[in-house]
C-alpha cells in the first residue's frame, strides 16, 4: 500500500476532514515532525484515494492542508505532493 499524510493548520481543520473522509476511513495519527509543527493531528490514507480526499475537502471547505507521500523504502521519509492554502 502506498500512503499518503495529510496535515493540517489546526485541529479543527483535521477533525472536519475526518468526518468528510470517513467512507474512505482514513488512519488518525500524530503529525510527523518532520512535516509540520502545526496541528497535532494528521490523517493517513491509501495513495488510491487521493483525488477523492482532494475534492472531499474542498467540497468541505477545509483549505489549509498539506499532502504528503511517504517514502516506502524507509517510512521516514516524506515528499509533498499538493497543498492547499486560503489566501
Amino acid at each position: 500500500m502506498n500512503s499518503l499524510v495529510i496535515v493540517f493548520e489546526s485541529t479543527h481543520d483535521a477533525i472536519a476532514a475526518k468526518a468528510a473522509l470517513q467512507s474512505i476511513k482514513p488512519i488518525v495519527l500524530p503529525t510527523p515532525r518532520e512535516i509540520s509543527s502545526s496541528c497535532g493531528i494528521a490523517l493517513m490514507l491509501d495513495s488510491s484515494h487521493l483525488c477523492f480526499a482532494e475534492d472531499s475537502l474542498r467540497n468541505n471547505n477545509i483549505i489549509n492542508y498539506g499532502i504528503y507521500k511517504i517514502c516506502e523504502e524507509t517510512k521516514k521519509q516524506y515528499i509533498k505532493i499538493g497543498s492547499e492554502h486560503s489566501e
